[in-house]
């Protein structure tokens, strides 16, 4: 990744507030569409805001769009052929940038031939005080040779929004023309559109791309598109790049113990290592997703390491993609070929500790009366608080202390500190879907699994209440 960076020093004159470089979004649609016509919030630093974020994939011999230019899905209303499957992931690999992941995966016994992505990205610069008829669009670098290597091989600048803007055509042709319709000498309203030649797709086989939408000028491998605007006070710039890659995966930590990457498992921040025998050619972090990957080395025989001292303490390594549990995996990489490896990780046995959660837990109740003996039936919510950084495991024991107006009224036995306690495993387990473990952050919902006698018929307050269960590192 190619990284720019601008200081400017103003000398006895007014200082003008610096604009943050800050990208964010909210979730993205069905396979990955975004921008305000898609639903989505997607704001790129402090000026830019994306109006529309597709991306089109065109396959030899279908004709995926049913009556529109060409035969490309545009993949936020169209289906893809059956037995080739789409991944879509979003993350900010640094707080300027947004990169997005698009994984194709062939799942049926033929192939796919001749594959054709493009991303389009319809943004605007400053437009809430400066319009968007005066910006333009650059070029950075040299276009690829086809699907033998991991840079772009069409592009186009072009203002979809007018008769003579012919980027949406292109686009469902599988065919940019490679031509800036919006240059510095020519501002006007500006989308961008990127294209990659991906070649054939054996059965099993994957191709993946990554996508970067940068507002500090980042850009991935060596060809890029920029979105400026004339306006001197609108430094802003929007840049996107993209990649084919060849070498990604998955950290996580294993709560569930099923041996895949479930939700809230993903373990960020863990350096991963590419190593050529000795020498070290690469490294990366993981994302906020657990994910990592390594911009399309050339091919050879990697070792692909991950490094343990930047993992969370107490953890071992329970997967591995070579079955040898050792953090490490050798790997051969083929021309063009894409390889997902992932590594999970566990707390050793005997780290398990049964006892107080409250500290990690809330709770919340909705009662309702039984009877006029003034027993009280809640609904109950045990939430693990996403500070706790505990996996919170049955058995489940809630806890209450008796008082002269509440008490449970079936408790099953009494916990180490005294107080009389309902076991509410079976419920949490029945809700949860995952055999009774709750991650950071998760809520679960059970019914009917506390019954409170009152005296006064009130409610008594969710403080009161005590969870005892199994933590895990």
């Amino acid at each position: 990744m190619r990284r720019t960076a601008w200081l400017l020093v103003l000398c006895g004159a007014t200082l003008v507030a610096a604009k943050s470089l800050a990208t964010s979004f909210s979730s993205f649609g069905p396979q990955g569409a975004g921008g305000s016509k898609n639903g989505q919030v997607f704001q790129v630093g402090d000026g830019g805001t994306v109006f529309e974020l597709d991306a089109f994939l065109a396959v030899n011999g279908f004709d995926l769009n049913g009556g529109s230019a060409g035969t490309s899905a545009q993949l936020s209303g169209q289906s893809l052929p059956t037995g080739l499957a789409l991944g879509f992931s979003a993350a900010l690999s640094d707080p300027a940038d947004a990169v997005l992941t698009y994984v194709f995966t062939n799942l049926s016994s033929g192939s796919f031939t001749n594959l054709r992505f493009s991303v389009l990205l319809d943004a605007e610069v400053d437009q809430e005080f400066n319009t968007f008829f005066n910006e333009f669009g650059t070029v950075i670098g040299t276009l690829g040779n086809g699907a033998g290597d991991v840079t772009p091989d069409m592009w186009q600048i072009d203002e979809p929004g007018f008769v003579s803007g012919a980027l949406f055509n292109n686009l469902f042709l599988g065919a940019l023309n490679n031509s800036n319709s919006v240059p510095a000498s020519a501002p006007n309203d500006v989308a961008l559109g990127l294209g990659f030649l991906l070649g054939d797709l054996a059965p099993g086989q994957s191709a993946a791309v990554s996508v970067m939408i940068s507002s500090a000028g980042h850009y991935l491998g060596t060809f890029a598109l920029q979105q400026s605007d004339t306006a001197s006070n609108s430094p802003g710039t929007i840049t996107l790049s993209a990649i084919v890659s060849t070498l990604t995966g998955t950290i996580f930590k294993d709560q569930n113990t099923n041996g895949i990457s479930d939700p809230g498992e993903n373990l960020a921040g863990v350096n991963v290592l590419l190593l050529s025998g000795e020498l070290l050619i690469a490294q990366t972090t993981t994302d906020s997703g657990g994910n990592y990957s390594f911009n399309s080395p050339p091919a050879g025989t990697y070792t692909v390491k991950v490094d343990a001292t930047t993992l969370p303490s107490g953890l071992t390594n329970t997967v591995d993609p070579d079955g040898v549990l050792d953090g490490l995996t050798v790997t051969t990489l083929s021309p063009g070929q894409l390889k997902i490896l992932n590594w999970g990780y566990q707390a050793p046995p005997g780290t398990e500790q049964f006892g107080d959660v409250s500290a990690s837990a809330s709770f919340g109740v909705q009662w309702r009366l039984k009877a006029s003996t003034g027993t009280l039936l809640g609904t109950l919510s045990i939430t693990n608080l996403p500070a706790s950084g505990l996996t919170l495991a049955a058995p489940f024991q809630l806890g209450f202390p008796t008082s002269t107006n509440f008490w449970l009224a079936h408790p099953v036995g009494t916990l180490n500190n005294g107080l009389p306690y309902a076991n509410v495993t079976a419920g949490v387990v029945a809700q949860s879907g995952l055999d009774g473990v709750l991650s950071p952050g998760e809520r679960v919902v059970v019914v009917d699994a506390v019954e409170i006698y009152s005296r006064d018929r009130s409610a008594p307050p969710t403080g009161l209440f005590k969870l005892w269960a199994t933590q895990r590192p």
